[in-house]
Formats: structure tokens, sequence, C-alpha cells
């Protein structure tokens, strides 16, 4: 029986504000509360998510990606990667309960735009249509991490999606700027026939420090402006490249003070709710 209850993506068009770390720690927050798998399709053709959860070695386990699903070379289960699958982690096999729950679809190594590229066209439902339909039973949500820029990989990704949620990094402005291009690529995207479930349902903050100013104006604006629709403020934590590096969950990064585990939890449930309003 089919188990999977929405797809969600991350999204702001500036790159480096924390989609890939956020998309992570929601993943591992919504295993623990729910109890269900996740699914993570990287979207990004920089690949973070990819070289982050498989050590930069995808191919060692599955041929298939985005792209090949994309177009049709690959089933959506032929191409899926189990990141709690110990073998993924020769080298310290304790690692894949860290993973616990989640799987990745591969990124493309080139942009899904190939075939627009030469003359074709891209149907922005193409991946929507996938994941509604060749997602495995056992999986209960679908997250996907949308590169920067309004492109067709991104578009791809977000009309995939029942909610999706930008990113805002508070120690850049720039991030906050670009709310407003996200918005109209947005609008953009409902204009098109059958395309009008795509819509913005909130932000998540990253990278918040509570000394700085500019970090509490940003985030002062953001909930001025959004209300009850910020999800969640992460906090900065030097965790974040360890727990790259060592390819791991930020939330399973040890700390003797290290909030972020409960925030993403915080935001976690936010999300379930807005799906559960969504579906009301």
């Amino acid at each position: 029986m089919k188990t999977l209850k929405a797809t969600l993506s991350l999204l702001n068009l500036k790159g480096g504000v924390g989609k890939t770390v956020s998309i992570v720690g929601l993943a591992t927050s919504l295993v623990r509360l729910t109890g269900g798998r996740v699914l993570l399709i990287d979207a990004d053709p920089q690949g973070g998510l990819t070289r982050w959860t498989t050590a930069g070695d995808p191919k060692r386990f599955k041929r298939g990606n985005l792209s090949s699903v994309i177009f049709g070379h690959h089933d959506l289960t032929e191409a899926i990667i189990a990141l709690d699958d110990p073998d993924l982690h020769p080298d310290d096999p304790s690692r894949a309960d860290l993973w616990k729950g989640v799987s990745l679809l591969p990124c493309a190594t080139v942009r899904v735009v190939v075939d627009a590229t030469f003359g074709g066209s891209i149907d922005y439902g193409a991946l929507r249509k996938i994941v509604q339909e060749q997602t495995p039973d056992d999986i209960s949500f679908v997250l996907v991490d949308v590169g920067h820029g309004d492109n067709d990989s991104t578009r791809l990704g977000v009309v995939a999606s029942d909610v999706t949620a930008t990113v805002v990094a508070a120690w850049q402005y720039q991030s906050v700027y670009q709310l407003g291009a996200a918005n109209k690529m947005i609008k953009d995207i409902r204009d098109a026939p059958g395309l009008s479930h795509v819509h913005l349902g909130g932000a998540i903050v990253t990278g918040f420090d509570e000394s700085k100013a500019t970090h509490r104006n940003i985030v002062d604006g953001l909930r001025s402006k959004l209300r009850d629709n910020v999800w969640g403020i992460v906090p900065w934590r030097a965790d974040i490249e360890r727990a790259i590096n060592r390819n791991r969950p930020l939330t399973a990064m040890p700390s003797r003070i290290n909030p972020v585990p409960q925030v993403y939890e915080n935001i976690g449930r936010t999300a379930l709710s807005k799906i559960m309003k969504g579906q009301d």
C-alpha cells in the first residue's frame, strides 16, 4: 500500500544559503517524528547533497541518477540508494545508523535541460509524475534539494512538490532580496495549465547569530512579513563543515550544547502541520 504523504522542496534562487544542510536536517527529523522513510532527491546540478551522503561516489552503488530517471533510462526504484545500507560506509558501518530511514536519488551529472538545449522541450511535471507513480511503497516523504537560479532543474523540483519552503541565510541580505524573484517564479509556474498546486509554504532561516544586529534585522523582517510561516531559525554551527566532511547528518554531530536536532525537529513538526492543513 502506498504510504507517500507529501513531497517538499527547499528553494532560494541564490546559492550558499544552507538549503542542502536544511533538507538533510528536515529529512532526519521527519524519520524520527513519523517512523516513515524519506527519499531525498538531489535536483541541484552541483551535486552537493550527493557528494555529502555518498562520500562522493554514488556510482559504486547505483548507475541511475535524476537525469536517467527523467528521460526513462532507469526506473526510480533502480536509481535510489539506501543511505542506511552499511555497505555504503565501509570505513565506518556504524554511520549507517545515522542515516536510518533515508534514501537518495543522486543528482544528474549535467543539468536536466539537455533536451531543451537541442531544440526539445521540458515537461516541468515530469518529476512530479515519476514521484507519484514510481515512489516505493515504504517511502512516506520525498524532499527535493533544488539548485540556485531560475532554471529548468529548479522548476522540475518545485513543480514536483506539494509544499515549497524558502531558505534564507541570516548573514546574507542577498538571500532575502531573492524572495521577490522566487515569488515571481512561483507565480509564473502557477499560471501554467495544471500547475496551480505550486506554492510557497514558508521560510527557514539558517546561520543565525543572535549577537549580530544584521541577523536580528533579517529575522524580524521575515517574521513581520511571514508571521507564523517562519518554520524555524537554525543557529550557526561550526559543526556543519565537520558533518559534511564526515558524511554525517548535521543533527548527529556531537556537541556539549547542540540545539540543532531540536530546531529541526520543530521544523519537521511545522512541515507536518502545513502538509496536513493542505490535505484538509
